[in-house]
């Protein structure tokens, strides 16, 4: 299954696209990604349901840098941990667990439930 690309756009120039591109570009060498942005770059259309079903349908959500500070991407990330999907940094051109990057345990919805 592949994994979300998820980052800010609003407000970034070129509406991040060069960050999406880059990271694009080095993590499709090992891991298969959905990146909705790159669907919005390449002129099609993408509606909150179906980005919200790829979600649903993927291993878990690699963030970029600057994450935190979209309303959007932090959007995704609630819904994502709510559904018990591993969450990810991309830093340094690697993904990592957030964990690793903070210092803190990220619980999901469905770690608490158990």
């Amino acid at each position: 299954m592949p994994y979300y690309l998820a980052g800010p756009r609003t407000g970034v120039p070129h509406n991040n696209y060069p960050s999406f591109e880059e990271a694009l570009s080095t993590l499709r060498r090992t891991y298969e990604i959905f990146c909705p942005a790159e669907i919005l770059e390449s002129g099609n259309e993408i509606t909150a349901e179906s980005a919200y079903r790829q979600l649903f349908d993927c291993d878990g959500v690699i963030l970029l840098p600057g994450w935190a500070g979209s309303n959007g991407t932090k959007a995704e990330v609630l819904f994502a941990t709510t559904i018990g999907k591993k969450i990810m940094g991309y830093y340094r051109h690697r993904p990592q667990n957030l964990e690793e990057l903070i210092g803190i345990n990220i619980i999901t919805r469905a770690e608490m439930l158990k």
